[in-house]
């Protein structure tokens, strides 16, 4: 497991409150239509909730013109492009959905949108010693459900998002599913796995590949960033020959239960929307382009994995914050566990979360050729994930439990895969009860009457029950785990 840098987040955009794209009324005090229009289902656009954070890489070749020379330890003042590689962090941010969108047609009805807004902010971390903030990035993820006009049989997605380089970005794209995981050796179909990407340039129309010596780890004496990879051992020369090679990494021997596979290109024949669009310095002469991007693909993995957390020794009422066991150089999530009952001895608990990732190919036109840009990522939630168990007593149900913790047996069956025969438990056993509950760290200053107010609809009086760890509701300390009901 390696711990994320301590992250801390400043809103970047803001929406105003109950603010939900509507129809404008044909006349005054009739009710529009969207009023009464159900959201369209996100599909698996749904799980694009919160914050995510992870890590990932970055392969570039940018261009180099002899006036403004990138300053390398061995000049390279020949070369007209340069390699620039990043080992990243990130954030990916999303807003609540926009709900029923208008859409209007001509030649076919009106249909009725949903997305979800992002953020996205990206941090070169090759240096441990720096980070260098390199890419902000705002869009928004759409469902388009199915159209007559064109003939579109079956729901679809988009993204479209700004680039501040001077691009964006339409690109759709199709939605499919599958039992497990992406892993390039597993039994997904081939055109759903992390499949192999290669970062080499090739001349522009054509499939003529032309490497550089920059593609070469052991090469310590040209046009790269950093020029010397001795220094950077996680950036291998399977890496840079297959950044892909990363996402499987992560993912090595995790149990992923599904998976929703989600393909766009701003150039698809089969979808013919999208599209790339640049200011005018990045289009250049249209003979010379100065770095046009003129397509970009990706594939993003929503998945769902099944991990094991230990927890306790812990008290009635108490609250220890652990991590899964995750492949080397994966980011972990966090979870803060609460339990209803003591557990005296060491417990193994099954909890399942979100991970998302992704690979993305945006072709970069210039010096006559197609220069590939590669990023991938791995991205776990943001923040303290709560999980609330329960230690089986002698003479419990499971539908007893279920009543006395207010959720329904469906639900408590779900949050326990393991159990395999809901009319068989056992004293001692631990058993996860459902919650939505919100965890909240406590900050230099904080009162809990003060945390209570930052929470619409919470009471002092509410808050204090939900922590039956807090002795003396005037006594609270930096970092302390609050659970917000």
């Amino acid at each position: 497991m390696v711990a994320l840098p301590e992250t801390h987040l400043k809103t970047a955009t803001e929406i105003p409150d109950r603010f939900t794209i509507n129809e404008v009324p044909v006349e005054p005090g009739i009710a529009p239509l969207a009023a009464t229009e159900p959201p369209p289902p996100l599909g698996p656009l749904a799980a694009f909730t919160k914050k995510f954070t992870g890590r990932g890489f970055n392969t570039i070749f940018r261009p180099q013109n002899s006036t403004t020379p990138t300053e390398l330890p061995i000049p390279q003042p020949n070369s007209d492009n340069i390699l620039e590689l990043n080992l990243t962090i990130e954030m990916l941010s999303f807003m609540e959905p926009l709900g029923s969108v208008p859409n209007r047609g001509r030649q076919q009805a009106d249909i009725f949108l949903n997305g979800v807004p992002y953020l996205q902010s990206i941090s070169d971390v090759t240096d441990p010693l720096k980070v260098t903030p390199i890419h902000l990035e705002p869009g928004i993820w759409v469902i388009v459900p199915p159209t007559t006009d064109p003939a579109e049989p079956v729901t679809t997605v988009a993204r479209m998002a700004s680039i501040p380089h001077g691009t964006t970005i339409n690109a759709q794209g199709t939605i499919a599913s599958i039992a497990g995981g992406p892993a390039s050796g597993g039994s997904a179909p081939d055109a759903l796995k992390i499949q192999r990407v290669d970062i080499t340039p090739f001349s522009i129309g054509t499939t003529n590949k032309i490497s550089f010596p920059s593609q070469k780890v052991v090469n310590a004496g040209t046009a790269r960033i950093p020029q010397d990879l001795s220094s950077v051992p996680a950036i291998t020369q399977d890496l840079l020959g297959n950044p892909n090679s990363l996402l499987d990494n992560h993912i090595a021997g995790m149990t992923i239960l599904f998976t929703d596979v989600l393909t766009i290109d701003t150039q698809q024949s089969a979808i013919p929307g999208g599209g790339t669009d640049n200011i005018d310095f990045l289009v250049g002469d249209a003979a010379a382009p100065n770095a046009d991007a003129h397509r970009m693909s990706a594939m993003f993995w929503i998945e769902i994995v099944q991990a094991q957390i230990e927890v306790g020794p812990l008290n009635a009422g108490g609250s220890q914050t652990v991590s899964p066991v995750v492949p080397a150089g994966a980011p972990a999530p966090t979870f803060t566990v609460t339990s209803a009952s003591a557990i005296i001895d060491k417990q193994s608990i099954t909890v399942t979360y979100t991970q998302i990732q992704y690979s993305q190919n945006v072709s970069l036109n210039f010096a006559t050729l197609t220069w590939p840009h590669v990023s991938v990522a791995t991205l776990v939630p943001f923040g303290e994930i709560a999980i609330e168990i329960y230690v089986v007593k002698p003479g419990d149900t499971l539908s007893g439990i279920a009543g006395q913790f207010g959720v329904t047996l469906g639900a408590l069956e779900a949050a326990n895969p393991q159990i395999t025969n809901p009319d068989l438990i056992f004293p001692g056993q631990v058993i996860r009860i459902p919650t939505n509950a919100v965890i909240y760290t406590v900050q230099p200053g904080d009162t809990l009457s003060g945390i209570a107010g930052q929470f619409f609809g919470v009471t002092l009086g509410a808050l204090e029950p939900a922590n039956p760890q807090i002795t003396n509701p005037d006594l609270i300390f930096p970092r302390q785990v609050i659970r917000i009901p």
